[in-house]
């Protein structure tokens, strides 16, 4: 294993995913799902893989999504084409390379050059080209990323200040890369990371940073042979 990360030069340049269903009116776009489907919950609840009654909560705005639902409707609505993105943003894919694993205390342990083939799986949506998994090991971060969960990154050449309030990978100047959620420090460059099981951790010079593009169940996602 390595603890350089192979993807860090990689740089997809628009931001066109980076929000997400974070600007996306649900109930809008539930009603538009409905109205393409004949005017029935039934159908767009077949297609976003969940029960009617649960569309019906998030078209009145009762419930909303969850994370994976929210990936999964993000999805759905940009190839009904209800959401757009700039033409040159289009390319996707339903596969990605497992290129690390996160482990003890959230690290992250990358996939070497000496190491085997990178193996390949298949998501549940699409997503950008050029995004990498990170296959989760272990109870230890544990309830926000589970054992045998994928963890797909997208490295794009964003700074640390792009991405305040984010779940992310990084890599600490002079120390290990990391899954955490990234917010401000007492100084511009300086950043706080927090985490679901372990104290925050204050001041930190960020090298680098990845969004967490997605977090997929480990039923949702399979190996491909």
């Amino acid at each position: 294993m390595s603890t350089q990360a192979p993807y860090a030069s990689l740089h997809l340049p628009s931001r066109a995913y980076r929000h997400g269903m974070r600007s996306m009116d649900v109930p809008e776009i539930i009603r538009a799902l409905i109205r393409q489907n004949g005017g029935k919950q039934g159908p767009v609840a077949k297609l976003l893989g969940v029960a009617q009654p649960t569309v019906s909560r998030w078209q009145s705005g009762i419930a909303k999504p969850d994370f994976y639902q929210s990936q999964k409707l993000r999805a759905v609505a940009i190839e009904a084409g209800l959401l757009t993105i700039p033409e040159h943003e289009l390319a996707t894919s339903r596969t990605a390379k497992i290129a690390g694993f996160v482990g003890l205390g959230e690290e992250i342990d990358w996939m070497g050059e000496a190491d085997v083939a990178l193996e390949e799986v298949e998501l549940p949506f699409p997503v950008p080209e050029g995004c990498v998994a990170l296959e989760a090991k272990g109870d230890s971060m544990h309830p926000r990323v589970k054992n045998g969960e994928v963890v797909v990154i997208r490295p794009n050449g964003y700074t640390a200040k792009d991405l305040i309030g984010q779940e992310v990978v990084l890599k600490v100047r002079e120390g290990p890369y990391l899954l955490k959620t990234l917010r401000r420090g007492t100084e511009p460059d300086l950043f706080n990371l927090e985490s679901h099981n372990a104290p925050l951790r204050e001041d930190v010079e960020v090298e680098w940073v990845a969004e967490v593009w997605a977090i997929i169940p480990s039923r949702r996602w399979r190996r491909m042979a």
